[in-house]
């Protein structure tokens, strides 16, 4: 074997995967394995050429080749080194991440446990407890994610940035399991740590704290959700362009949960207050103002939204010249109202479907403005529809 030759591939394999550029790690480590498979008897070098250009090749979408080539290295190493060397822990942890990834998942797990019973340095059980963690979630299995990532974050100790990390995935899983009181706890824990470690003017403090916000949302929790927003508004505020997605969206969850929680008056100041002027925030915010029976600037609202050049589906505008024709009759202007009412109506039965619950709605709204003015025959034709596609 040519030491030297080996030494530079490696090196050069090294390179390429921490760039990665995958094709080029495949092919230096294939020199690598080519000059140590030469020794007789072998030694490490083999087992590392052989397990560095399974990673390379997994990297690549080549996992069962990977798989192959691990498993050759990992039986290397246990006769070199013996069964209970960390270097094998580290094996089994790669290994058992592409047998998940083939599908394999009761062999996946057995390694993951596996590496998780030996005496390893400390960085090597947390690797392994994390992605037991991300096996176990892949799976859907939340309660077993969770009680690895409760003796992680114990694991974790002094490592606030690791243990924030953990407190969050945590939380996300209490949430998923309606475990409120202990997603509020870990929920605390999270956004202390993230607020020492990176301020509150950072984007990684405001991506996390949206992240939690959206999570919030998502369970209906609309108050605790809009005071997240608005913590996070400002950090990427901060951090990010104006016509920042991100920021954008932590705008519009603000508007929405403050809303529907019934906190229309800083609803109405958010709305008031914010540059965003797109096509949904319009919609968004109009609701806002008809909630607060503020019918004429609803009406100029879903008007700016139609007026918007960019393109819309005819869904999107049947549902705004509903809001539109509502705001008007929420104004008394029943003549405004009723072409609008009529004419998606008819809209919303050809592009929507009679049973579709905006077209019901449409139909309700028209019924009772033909009662309004006085139209029995146009109140009895929409009250036949409704009576024949009752929802």
């Amino acid at each position: 074997m040519n030491e030297e030759r080996w030494e530079l591939f490696n090196q050069l394999g090294m390179q390429a995967y921490q760039n990665g550029e995958w094709d080029q790690a495949v092919q230096a480590f294939e020199i690598t394995v080519e000059e140590a498979a030469k020794l007789d008897p072998p030694d490490l070098r083999l087992a590392r050429g052989l397990n560095n250009l399974a990673c390379a090749l997994s990297h690549r979408g080549q996992i069962a080749q990977s798989v192959a080539l691990q498993e050759q290295a990992l039986s290397l190493s246990h006769q070199l080194l013996g069964a209970e060397h960390e270097i094998i822990a580290a094996g089994m942890l790669n290994l058992a991440s592409d047998y998940a990834k083939l599908g394999r998942i009761e062999e996946a797990e057995q390694l993951f446990k596996s590496a998780l019973t030996r005496e390893v340095a400390g960085p090597v059980r947390v690797q392994a407890m994390e992605n037991l963690t991300q096996f176990y979630l892949a799976q859907q299995k939340l309660p077993e994610a969770s009680e690895v990532l409760q003796e992680l974050i114990r694991l974790q100790g002094e490592d606030r940035q690791g243990k924030a990390k953990s407190l969050h995935m945590l939380t996300h899983i209490y949430d998923a399991t309606g475990q409120k009181l202990q997603a509020d706890t870990t929920r605390a824990q999270t956004l202390a740590l993230i607020e020492e470690l990176w301020g509150t003017a950072t984007l990684g403090y405001a991506e996390v704290v949206a992240n939690m916000a959206e999570s919030l949302m998502a369970q209906e929790r609309l108050a605790d959700a809009a005071e997240l927003y608005a913590k996070a508004i400002p950090a990427f505020a901060g951090c990010v362009p104006a016509d920042d997605a991100r920021l954008a969206g932590c705008r519009l969850g603000q508007l929405i949960c403050l809303r529907d929680s019934g906190q229309l008056e800083k609803a109405a100041e958010v709305g008031k207050d914010s540059p965003d002027r797109t096509r949904r925030w319009l919609n968004e915010y109009g609701l806002v103002l008809f909630l607060q029976e503020r019918f004429d600037e609803a009406v100029e609202v879903f008007q700016q939204s139609l007026d918007l050049p960019e393109t819309i589906t005819q869904a999107a505008r049947i549902s705004v010249l509903f809001n539109l024709g509502s705001a008007h009759m929420g104004a008394r202007r029943r003549q405004e109202a009723l072409p609008i009412l009529e004419n998606i109506a008819s809209l919303a039965e050809e592009h929507l479907g009679a049973e579709h619950e905006l077209t019901f709605r449409i139909w309700v709204q028209l019924r009772e403005l033909y009662r309004m003015l006085e139209n029995p025959d146009g109140e009895a034709a929409i009250g036949e529809k409704l009576a024949r596609h009752s929802l």
